[in-house]
């Protein structure tokens, strides 16, 4: 095991200095990487699928690769060097430890995971997002521009205002609150989840509040990755060791060297799994897929209960986030129709 980890230190050294020295200038895109392992998966020959797939956007990097197949060079030795910044580590470490073409649809597969999963929590808490933000502005721009002159207008005709500067106050205060609150909350947020600090977050949360988002999500990624390797037949330790490299995933990466490292000092892997810090549902279906013969069937049950549960998680904060901005809409706008009304009262009343 410790020689295998020395090995492995040497080929990353060895994979980053050969980058560095032969990284091309003509990088293909992910649709072609798509395109391409469609092909191979469908029998064509590296040089045929070159052929159909050419066009203008790739040329370069086509006729690049042709080349050095007809001087001879090893397809599995250089390709990653034409693959997009996203791809190449993970293609790297997993061609260490299975056929080019299964490397390659294993990196695909990942990265479409984590481009939906990204796409589905933006798509889903944007627009209740936004409608929370415009609520805070307008109810302050509406307070410091709007209402004082409103007020100033009533006096004018005599009416007892003192009740609407206490509101106005009220006002203020309620929207500064949530203002520089919302602000201040998205700085902590976006620097807790900083590639730097995002393990020690995932950790203390982890910690303190197992059934939190952030925790299965992370779960959620780390058993999409372990998935997808084992519909390759990689081994376990090839597979950690894998996932220890997903450099674009710092916690999935985190929790299989915390695997690894217990697996290392001889406990088993349902030992090794109990001591990490994932969420407890993953961990019972990784202890039944242990011992069951369909370890594929178990991991995909997880990650659709986990679909399921972000669908109903993302639908319970775009409902909350709604309710709470339309009804400080709707209190403002009763509050702007009685100040309407004052003057028309009054005159009503001689």
């Amino acid at each position: 095991m410790h020689l295998f980890h020395y090995q492995s230190k040497l080929n990353k050294h060895s994979f980053k200095m050969k980058l560095h020295m032969n990284k091309p200038r003509n990088i293909l895109r992910k649709e072609d990487c798509e395109a391409i392992a469609k092909l191979l998966d469908s029998g064509f020959s590296i040089k045929d699928a070159l052929v159909v797939l050419k066009e203008k956007e790739n040329e370069k990097a086509f006729d690049e690769i042709m080349n050095r197949l007809n001087d001879g060079e090893s397809l599995h030795a250089f390709f990653y060097l034409y693959c997009p910044k996203s791809y190449v580590v993970l293609f790297e470490s997993m061609s260490q430890c299975m056929p080019f073409l299964d490397s390659l649809l294993t990196c695909i597969e990942m990265h479409r995971a984590i481009e939906k999963s990204q796409k589905q929590i933006i798509d889903g808490m944007l627009y209740p997002s936004l409608l929370f933000l415009g609520m805070i502005v307008g109810m302050y721009l509406f307070n410091a521009l709007i209402l004082p002159n409103m007020i100033t207008l009533l006096m004018g005709f005599q009416v007892e205002t003192d009740h609407l500067l206490v509101m106005h106050e009220a006002i203020q205060w309620i929207a500064e609150f949530l203002l520089w609150g919302t602000v201040l909350l998205f700085l902590i947020v976006m620097t807790a989840l900083e590639k730097k600090h995002i393990v020690n977050t995932y950790c203390f949360v982890a910690k303190r509040f197992p059934d939190s988002i952030l925790v299965h999500s992370v779960s959620a990624m780390f058993a999409r990755f372990f998935l997808e390797c084992l519909k390759r037949n990689v081994s376990t330790q090839n597979t950690l060791h894998i996932l220890s490299q997903v450099k674009q995933q710092p916690c999935v990466s985190y929790i299989a060297k915390e695997i690894d490292e217990h697996l290392m000092r001889g406990e088993t892997l349902i030992e090794a799994i109990q001591k990490t810090h994932i969420e407890k549902a993953l961990l019972r279906f990784l202890k039944i897929a242990v011992f069951s013969s369909s370890s594929e069937e178990m991991l995909e049950g997880y990650l659709h209960m986990v679909e399921i549960r972000k669908q109903q998680a993302i639908k319970r904060y775009s409902t909350y986030i709604q309710l709470i901005s339309y009804s400080m809409i709707a209190i403002v706008l009763i509050f702007v129709y009685q100040i309407l009304m004052m003057p028309m009262t009054m005159l009503q009343n001689l």
